[in-house]
């Protein structure tokens, strides 16, 4: 029987799911994804939760049609929005007499990092440990089997405001689905494309989403910041609307579908659009394009003001969504706004031209790889539910996959 990994993400203007299956072999095939607008939304919290519960039943109804199996366990995409790190760190000493490093040491270090002040109005959902000190010893990646008398973990601890999180997991319950997992955007995402990183650059991971961009700071691969802006892809739509007077359903299609930055387009080329008042308009794509760019150009530099805040230079920007990603030629532009190297990162979904953008397929591959790491060549049975302790995968699995299983206890 094949295993699978489905991804809800509730985001700021729609709702969606991604299917991954994992093959007898191990392989992991992600071969489906549907999604909705988002009507009972307002800046990626929930505003009516039978509204949201509605549109979640849609779209895991859409998407148990396409791959002919039912869904009934998920892993909740959280993003920058609704979340912010605290950065905490904890010492304990080891208590046995052969001084060795066990997984009920790497609990007691957990608890102690954890044991942070939080309002009633505040919740911890996750932890995100960066550093292991072993008797001053650092950058220590898995501390279990080593010897020594004191043990210290450095790591951001991820906080939401409680009622945020209470309304998203009670759509969740509603809609009859289990959550097997919460998942920070910022750092599945950093555990796909950094993560082999060796070299302690810093970079920003953007995400421009519909009505906010999320920005998350790296050094290497541990995360230092994290924030939104509140602009995104919606503040072109609208533009796009009110000048050549379309309805947002219109404008956000052509925008889809016209907006063309590469270089050697026709700019006298002209298409006919439906306005608002049902009338047939030529429009030249060289002005819609002038349009789409003034407002992607003041997003650009809302961007690069906001890294002002980081007192380190960045080095590199990586941008996923769909806010931007999508547009021809699109990269120039922000390499040329932003004068920082830059990449679009974006992933084939199932054989298809047509590429989805990272935030949900990263979150698909970074469960798929805390349960089957790259080291390991042999498959073991996934076990489904990580409520339980975590067992080992075809010899000695990683400290991420050890810590995953005692969080969901945590929680």
């Amino acid at each position: 029987m094949k295993e699978m990994i489905v991804v809800l993400d509730i985001g700021t203007t729609k709702i969606s799911m991604t299917y991954g299956e994992i093959n007898k072999e191990g392989e992991l095939n992600i071969s489906g994804y549907e999604e909705v607008i988002a009507t009972g939304l307002s800046n990626g919290v929930i505003v009516n939760i039978d509204k949201t519960v509605e549109e979640v039943l849609v779209v895991k109804k859409k998407l148990e049609k396409f791959i002919g199996i039912c869904i009934n366990k998920v892993y909740l995409l959280l993003s920058e929005n609704i979340c912010s790190i605290y950065k905490n760190r904890g010492m304990i000493a080891i208590s046995s007499e052969e001084k060795e490093i066990t997984a009920n040491d790497i609990k007691r270090v957990i608890d102690v990092t954890t044991a942070i002040p939080t309002s009633k109005h505040n919740t911890i959902i996750g932890i995100d440990p960066y550093e292991y000190v072993v008797d001053g010893i650092r950058n220590v990646s898995d501390p279990v089997g080593m010897i020594g008398h004191r043990l210290e973990l450095k790591a951001n601890i991820i906080i939401s405001k409680t009622s945020i999180i209470t309304n998203l997991e009670k759509v969740v319950e509603k809609s009859g689905l289990k959550v097997l997992g919460r998942v920070l955007q910022p750092i599945s995402i950093s555990n796909i494309i950094l993560r082999r990183e060796k070299v302690n650059y810093v970079t920003s991971i953007v995400d421009v989403g519909g009505e906010n961009t999320g920005i998350s700071i790296f050094e290497g691969s541990n995360l230092v910041d994290m924030y939104t802006i509140p602009i995104g892809g919606k503040n072109i739509t609208k533009d796009i609307g009110y000048f050549f007077k379309l309805s947002f359903n219109t404008a956000e299609a052509i925008k889809k579908s016209l907006i063309d930055f590469s270089v050697g387009y026709d700019e006298e080329e002209e298409v006919l659009i439906e306005n608002s008042f049902h009338e047939k308009v030529p429009i030249k794509k060289s002005l819609l394009n002038d349009v789409a760019y003034d407002r992607v150009e003041e997003i650009l530099n809302m961007i690069k003001d906001s890294f002002k805040r980081y007192d380190k230079s960045i080095n590199r920007v990586v941008f996923v969504g769909g806010g931007l990603g999508e547009f021809p030629g699109i990269e120039e532009i922000i390499k040329y706004n932003l004068k920082i190297p830059c990449k679009v990162y974006k992933e084939r979904l199932f054989d298809e031209e047509k590429s989805l953008l990272a935030p949900s397929i990263a979150a698909i591959k970074d469960e798929y790889n805390n349960y089957f790491p790259l080291e390991e060549k042999e498959l073991s049975k996934i076990h489904a539910d990580k409520e339980v302790e975590q067992q080992e995968v075809s010899g000695k699995v990683g400290i991420v996959t050890k810590l995953r299983a005692f969080i969901d206890e945590f929680l």
